[in-house]
């Protein structure tokens, strides 16, 4: 296993990664190499992020409690609700597809446990 550049030896179908705060690159390879590899990047953070900003039609939303239900609430910058509801993030994300919405400025509120943030993000 290497994870961010480290490179462990493990042996056992099971192994618990210690992710850094921020952007985690993982490499898995069999042994011999024949037996394939897996990579991934997985994202460790404190608050949601969203992303990207400005977006064209799809908004992605990366949670800290990458399996914990969220609310989520688009809002225009008049105050408007334009779309809400509560989703489970599937691998630490949720994905919004705001294609129907005008283009311009829109405000995300994320609560997760509790937890609420704003998000200022513009459409294309």
């Amino acid at each position: 296993i290497t994870l961010n550049g480290r490179t462990q030896f493990v042996e056992g179908p099971r192994y618990t990664l210690q992710l850094e705060k921020g952007v985690n690159q993982l490499k898995v390879s069999g042994m011999p190499a024949c037996k394939g590899s897996y990579e991934a990047t997985f994202l460790r953070t404190e608050r949601p992020l969203v992303a990207p900003n400005p977006f064209k039609d799809r908004l992605e939303i990366y949670l800290p409690e990458a399996v914990e239900p969220a609310e989520v609430a688009v809002f225009s910058a008049s105050g408007t609700l334009v779309w809400k509801g509560k989703r489970t993030p599937e691998a630490g994300t949720i994905i919004l597809n705001l294609a129907n919405v005008p283009t311009g400025l829109y405000l995300i509120q994320v609560t997760q446990k509790g937890f609420l943030t704003t998000h200022k993000v513009y459409r294309e």
